[in-house]
């Protein structure tokens, strides 16, 4: 059997997609605010099957569909025991998405 291999970014995608439409499947609320997504986004994600996010990823291409936090340099940056707390603070610092 030859089955097609994902790029990392294609794999990435898939991952973070079926992690989101998962949360979303089980709790709207809680995956609007984890991962800082519109209620209408949320939705419509926890609505589609998984042949039609596998249709999404591939399609995406070597498009990343969840950027990197702006403050990624100063994360990696933060002592491990502070990583949590530093992250926190700057995102309860950045506007809020969801409508």
């Amino acid at each position: 059997m030859n089955h097609p291999s994902l790029t990392d970014i294609e794999f990435s995608n898939l991952l973070l997609l079926f992690g989101v439409w998962g949360n979303a499947r089980r709790d709207p609320v809680g995956t609007c605010s984890q991962y800082g997504l519109k209620a209408t986004t949320v939705e419509r994600l926890a609505q589609m099957t998984c042949e039609q996010i596998v249709v999404l990823v591939s399609s995406l291409g070597h498009t990343a569909i969840f950027q990197a936090r702006d403050d990624l340099d100063a994360l990696l940056d933060t002592p491990s025991s502070l990583v949590a707390l530093v992250a926190a603070s700057r995102a309860a610092m950045l506007p809020n998405p969801k409508s």
